[in-house]
Protein backbone atom coordinates (compact mmCIF):
# COMPACT_ATOMS: atom_id res chain seq x y z
CA UNK A 1 0.00 0.00 0.00
CA UNK A 2 1.36 3.26 -0.95
CA UNK A 3 2.31 5.29 2.02
CA UNK A 4 -0.08 8.29 1.13
CA UNK A 5 -3.22 5.95 1.37
CA UNK A 6 -1.98 4.67 4.65
CA UNK A 7 -4.64 5.73 7.89
CA UNK A 8 -4.35 6.36 11.64
CA UNK A 9 -6.93 3.83 11.95
CA UNK A 10 -5.43 0.79 9.74
CA UNK A 11 -4.63 -2.42 11.73
CA UNK A 12 -1.08 -3.54 11.47
CA UNK A 13 -1.97 -7.20 10.65
CA UNK A 14 -5.42 -6.97 9.10
CA UNK A 15 -5.07 -4.07 6.88
CA UNK A 16 -1.34 -3.47 6.29
CA UNK A 17 -0.69 -7.52 6.17
CA UNK A 18 2.41 -7.10 8.63
CA UNK A 19 3.50 -10.13 10.62
CA UNK A 20 5.30 -10.52 14.18
CA UNK A 21 8.60 -9.67 12.59
CA UNK A 22 7.40 -6.86 11.03
CA UNK A 23 6.24 -5.13 13.91
CA UNK A 24 9.26 -5.69 15.56
CA UNK A 25 10.90 -3.97 12.92
CA UNK A 26 8.83 -0.80 12.92
CA UNK A 27 9.26 -0.74 16.40
CA UNK A 28 13.17 -0.74 15.97
CA UNK A 29 13.02 2.27 12.98
CA UNK A 30 11.02 4.23 15.80
CA UNK A 31 13.32 3.85 18.12
CA UNK A 32 16.19 4.95 15.99
CA UNK A 33 14.57 7.66 14.52
CA UNK A 34 13.21 9.43 17.22
CA UNK A 35 16.18 8.23 19.57
CA UNK A 36 13.31 6.48 22.31
CA UNK A 37 13.74 2.89 23.77
CA UNK A 38 9.88 1.12 23.59
CA UNK A 39 9.42 -1.25 26.30
CA UNK A 40 8.52 -4.59 25.72
CA UNK A 41 5.24 -4.76 26.81
CA UNK A 42 4.56 -1.74 25.25
CA UNK A 43 5.18 -3.58 21.53
CA UNK A 44 2.53 -5.84 22.03
CA UNK A 45 -0.11 -3.13 22.45
CA UNK A 46 0.85 -2.00 18.89
CA UNK A 47 -2.11 -2.72 16.87
CA UNK A 48 -2.88 0.15 14.28
CA UNK A 49 -0.88 3.12 13.37
CA UNK A 50 -2.90 5.72 15.54
CA UNK A 51 -1.35 3.19 18.42
CA UNK A 52 2.38 3.57 17.12
CA UNK A 53 1.91 7.32 17.26
CA UNK A 54 0.53 8.00 20.73
CA UNK A 55 3.49 5.41 21.71
CA UNK A 56 5.64 7.74 20.76
CA UNK A 57 4.19 10.55 21.75
CA UNK A 58 3.98 9.18 24.93
CA UNK A 59 7.80 8.17 25.14
CA UNK A 60 8.81 11.74 23.88
CA UNK A 61 6.45 13.22 26.23
CA UNK A 62 8.47 11.42 29.21
CA UNK A 63 11.78 11.81 27.58
CA UNK A 64 11.11 15.87 28.42
CA UNK A 65 9.51 15.10 31.70
CA UNK A 66 12.98 13.58 32.79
Amino acid sequence: MPPEQIEETHALLADLGSDSLDIIEITMEVEEHFDISVPDDQEQDVRTVRDIVDGVLRLLGQRRDD
